[in-house]
């Protein structure tokens, strides 16, 4: 995987071999590094992840951080990636690291304060000592430039060091990490301590993960010129693997590091090697990787997610993006920011409303422009994915959730949620059993009024509540005793569920029940609302929109039973959409969806 070409310490009058650099020979501070010892499982490592990014962000271009997943909490579950590497479990067991707990993290791997006996400390101690390590002097400058050929999957990396002054060792090392970015994947803890870097589906954005350790031997490679007035350059040629363990490489979201040690511990500078890109044959190209698939859905009202490579050599600094439901009306989305060659951007799109929602249905997105002209390569403009209206509902406005917990209930939350994304109701944590096994939570939630509505269950260890520990489950009721929702426990950081919540009051008419019917549907500028009544009753017609809001009322008067009546109910003044019409007859409430497509 990794081969080593050039090896070389040259004097200073041989100073210019890579153009591209070059070192600076003035003497300057140190910069600093935070190798963070963290994992998957580990609750308290976001936060450490987040101070980690607060310093570099406070230091730009003189902090620089490593997360190196290791240690117990580190150990994958059933179904989690792996973010381990061999070289990450060597440095977390450099003589004098004293890792104790989790985070913890090493700044320049020098003890701080001077009287601390272990390299590694606490999160609270991480601001200080890169504050004291910016303030200190360096010997040595440290700085670099990769390339990485798109079409072969080759980066170069070239390295120098030039000493300013003498090392007090006469033998130092160089260590060239690869970092990468933007790794989806669990995280215990997320939610709670760093929940920026949550996705929309409960995964965790990994960042600065490191991957591997490009010079030979996990804790760098010798320099042995150290004095004053010497300049080491080196080039390393590296083969970018798919995998490295069970995660997959993303060149795009590549990092380098490379620093000088004054042996195995105490660095004394680092830098950030920059990556340019070559192997790219077309210049505006945007490849749509992917659409995410909505979840099924209550109403016709969602916002599509996408993302977009930049397969090109030129920055996609602007695109346009179509999108339709079925091959309905297209939307338009002007994208302005900035994709560099091979980068990948996520973008959620503004949310499209009022189309017709079918049982069944496929949302397509195109990327009809870039960079205001066409594009080079528009095989792979296009992408699309099916997705459903959702087959869950609630006869009644009073539901019974019950959660049948697992061992580990301290990990358990849920919420409610209305159409408009406003918590209703909310749940959990649990107690903690003291061996494996469950136990029952029941709950009675009253819904406001008719209308779409999300429940969400979370699992903060991010291994859902049937994973060994008891087998749990989720069931939501209506007042009818009907099942709403079921999950078998089997998730992982969260599952969720939109459905619908609709009035029935006391016994309803049977011959209404049965016969209630709106065609068409979807509805133009009228519906025709077809029915039957047992007994003569005084009817009324309601139509609520996914909010629960009542939009139309219709008073019908009294109607005779035993006839069947085919009343038109205009609404011309409805934008397209999802509704429900109640039609109460006497003390009957027979509620029925239907959606608006003009």
């Amino acid at each position: 995987m990794k081969k080593l070409f050039t090896l070389s310490a040259l004097a200073l009058a041989s100073f210019g071999a890579y153009a591209q650099l070059p070192v600076s020979q003035q003497p300057a501070l140190k910069n600093a590094i935070i190798e963070e010892f963290t994992g998957v499982n580990c609750v308290y490592c976001p936060d450490g992840h987040k101070i980690a990014a607060q310093i570099v962000a406070a230091n730009p271009g003189r902090a620089f951080a490593v997360n190196i997943h290791q240690g117990s909490f580190a150990t994958p579950s059933a179904g989690q990636p792996d973010f381990r590497t061999p070289d990450g479990n060597a440095i977390a067991t450099i003589s004098g690291m004293g890792i104790t707990g989790y985070p913890q993290g090493a700044v320049n791997r020098k003890a701080y304060p001077t009287t601390a006996t272990a390299l590694a400390m606490s999160r609270s101690a991480w601001t200080a000592a890169v504050n004291a390590v910016l303030a200190q002097s360096a010997y040595v400058n440290v700085a670099g430039q990769a390339e990485l050929n798109a079409a072969t999957n080759q980066l170069t990396i070239n390295v120098e060091a030039f000493y300013t002054a003498n090392s007090p060792a006469a033998t130092n090392k160089l260590t060239v990490m690869l970092l990468q970015n933007n790794i989806n994947g669990p995280q215990t803890g997320a939610a709670q301590f760093n929940p920026t870097m949550v996705n929309p589906d409960g995964s965790y954005r990994h960042m600065k993960a490191l991957r591997d350790v490009i010079t030979t031997g996990a804790t760098g490679e010798d320099i042995t010129t150290t004095t004053q007035g010497t300049l080491v350059q080196r080039t390393y040629n590296y083969t970018i693997p798919a995998t490295i363990g069970t995660i997959p490489v993303d060149v795009s979201n590549l990092e380098i590091v490379a620093f000088v040690a004054e042996g195995v511990t105490n660095i004394i500078n680092v830098a950030k090697v920059p990556i340019s890109y070559t192997g790219l044959t077309t210049v505006n190209n945007a490849n749509l990787v992917s659409v995410t698939q909505p979840d099924d859905l209550c109403d016709a009202n969602f916002a599509p997610v996408i993302q977009l490579k930049n397969m090109g050599s030129a920055t996609i600094n602007s695109a346009v993006i179509n999108y339709n439901v079925n091959g309905g009306t297209n939307w338009n989305y002007f994208f302005n920011g900035s994709i560099g060659p091979l980068g990948t951007q996520t973008i959620t799109l503004p949310a499209i409303v009022g189309f017709p929602l079918n049982p069944s249905n496929t949302l397509n997105v195109t990327v009809s422009s870039v960079n205001g002209g066409n594009d080079d390569d528009p095989s792979n403009n296009s992408n699309s994915t099916p997705f459903n209206a959702t087959t869950s509902a609630s006869q009644t406005l009073n539901l019974t959730l019950n959660v049948l917990q697992d061992r580990y209930g301290d990990e358990i939350t849920w919420k409610f949620f209305n159409a408009g994304g406003t918590q209703i109701a909310a749940g959990g944590p649990y107690t903690q059993l003291a061996a494996n096994g469950t136990q029952l939570n029941t709950h009675q939630i009253t819904l406001p009024a008719s209308g779409c509505y999300r429940f969400a269950i979370y699992d903060s260890y991010g291994d859902g509540i049937n994973a060994g520990y008891g087998a749990g489950n989720v069931t939501i009721l209506d007042g009818n005793n009907n099942t709403v929702y079921f999950n078998n426990g089997t998730y992982s950081s969260i599952a969720a569920r939109n459905f619908y919540g609709n009035t029935s009051l006391g016994i309803n008419d049977a011959s209404l029940e049965s016969s209630l019917s709106i065609f068409p549907n979807p509805v133009g500028n009228s519906a025709t609302v077809q029915f039957q009544l047992s007994s003569d009753e005084n009817v009324s017609v309601n139509i609520l929109n996914a909010y629960g809001q009542s939009v139309i009322k219709q008073n019908l008067g009294k109607l005779a039973a035993a006839r069947t009546y085919n009343q038109t109910v205009d609404v011309t003044n409805l934008s397209n959409g999802m509704y429900f019409m109640e039609i109460q007859a006497g003390n009957s409430v027979v509620t029925r969806k239907f959606s608006v497509g003009k």
